[in-house]
This record gives structure tokens, C-alpha cells and sequence, in this order.
């Protein structure tokens, strides 16, 4: 059977496509991120057919809060997600959800939940290792880099770069706010998108 076919399709949030391993070579297990509190209790879960552009729900697969970007590790057996919150316990950070994907019944089982370093995290990646998860925090500011054990959870973070400063909209641009990270292909560099600045960074990546 064709393992491991990953596509990304804008929906509400971010969905994310793989092959289901407990179903036809030709459907996939499409999960989307969303914004809870109207409605929406967490990450939800489609059967896709990419022959016919079918969705088929399968319905809430994990229950947890403003889940509103998702990245998948190239085996497909874990999903991690932001928290786009302001506060995580007593702090005033977001948090990353780990998940194990179970693909007989699409169900995610949660292995761990930490800090993401700063608030309202908007944006993860893999590194092109898939040995590093990469964590961009929007109200903080900031970005933050864990490493990943073999068993998908994530180690205390090997990095973190705050950024400073503003941009023309004192309404948007106030102070940082990065909102995108991803290594380059060949892993030599990290890319961060910052819109309170307006601008891209680029750091050097071990």
C-alpha cells in the first residue's frame, strides 16, 4: 500500500492529508485545525478521495482549545498542533499539542501538551529532518525550536530568538508578532515571517 502521501489545504485553520493506513490505497485522512468557542470543540477529521474531491466526516477527533494550525511528521504518526491562547497554565504563552494518530478510526490520542515560549503560537513545522519542530508565537513575538524524541514528543526547546520593534500600523504592527517558520530544503536555515515588523529573518539552522 502507497504509505504517507502528505498534502496541506487551506481550510478553517489548516487540514492536513494522509493515507489512511485501515483504508483504500485511494482515500486519505484529512484533518482541520479550528478556532473553538463558536461551535467547534477542536480538531476535526474528513475521509478524503482525491478521485473524486469527496470529504467524508468522520467528526471531533481531539477536543482541545483553538487548535488553528496542524503539522504532521513524514511517517503520519503523529500530528502536532498549536494552542493559539495567551495564557497555558499560570503563564502567558500558547501551547504545542502532541497526538498519536490512530488510523483505523482517524482518532488522535494526546501524548503531551507544553508552552510554545510565548502567546498566541500561530504557526509550526518540521525541520527536513522531522527531528526539530519549529514554533512561531504571534502575540509573543517570538519563535522557539524543540526537539523531537523517537516517541513524537518534544524535548525542553534548543532555541528561541525574540524579536523587537514595530512597523506603520500602530494598530497591527504595535510590536512583533511572527506568524510563519520553516527550514530551508537543504536545513541550513530557518525562515520567520514577522508581520508587526514587516519583515523576514533568516537564521542560521544546526
Amino acid at each position: 500500500m502507497e504509505r504517507n502521501r502528505i498534502l496541506k489545504l487551506v481550510g478553517l485553520g489548516i487540514a492536513v492529508l494522509v493515507s489512511a493506513a485501515g483504508a483504500p490505497a485511494a482515500e486519505h485522512l484529512m484533518y482541520v485545525g479550528t478556532y473553538t468557542g463558536s461551535g467547534s470543540e477542536g480538531i476535526y477529521a474528513f475521509r478524503f478521495d482525491p478521485a473524486t474531491g469527496e470529504a467524508r466526516p468522520v467528526g471531533l477527533v481531539a477536543a482541545t482549545e483553538n487548535p488553528s494550525f496542524l503539522a504532521l511528521d513524514p511517517q503520519g504518526q503523529f500530528l502536532y498542533a498549536v494552542n493559539e491562547l495567551e495564557r497555558f497554565g499560570d503563564a502567558a504563552t500558547g501551547a504545542v499539542s502532541v497526538f498519536a494518530i490512530d488510523h483505523e478510526s482517524g482518532k488522535l490520542a494526546l501524548l503531551q501538551q507544553i508552552s510554545s515560549l510565548g502567546g498566541s503560537p500561530a504557526h509550526l513545522s518540521l525541520d527536513t529532518s522531522a527531528r526539530h519542530l519549529l514554533v512561531a508565537n504571534y502575540s509573543g513575538g517570538n519563535v522557539a525550536v524543540f526537539p523531537i524524541g523517537t516517541d513524537g514528543q518534544l524535548g525542553d526547546h534548543s532555541a528561541f530568538v525574540q524579536n523587537r520593534g514595530s512597523s506603520v500600523n500602530p494598530e497591527r504592527q504595535e510590536g512583533p508578532h511572527a506568524h510563519f517558520i520553516q527550514t530551508t530544503l537543504d536545513n541550513q536555515f530557518a525562515i520567520v515571517a514577522d508581520l508587526g515588523l514587516d519583515k523576514l529573518f533568516m537564521h542560521r539552522f544546526d
